[in-house]
């Protein structure tokens, strides 16, 4: 799992169970990346109202 890596693929199929038998490795990884942003917009969203939270999540992550 490299540093900007959320959750591994074999993790995120443990989870799925057998709803993750027909992706391939790169879907699973398009799906984690997309659930991940969703997440991370969720967080903002709810943390709007509290300025100084709103603003460490709008920063981009650091992905290197």
């Amino acid at each position: 799992m490299n540093a900007g890596t959320v959750v591994s693929v074999s993790k995120a199929r443990r989870i799925l169970g057998d709803l993750a038998d027909d992706f391939s490795d790169d879907q699973m990884r398009e799906i984690i990346h997309s659930l991940h942003l969703l997440a991370r917009e969720q967080l903002w969203y709810n943390g709007s109202k509290d300025e100084e939270y709103g603003k460490k999540l709008s920063r981009p992550a650091n992905n290197s």
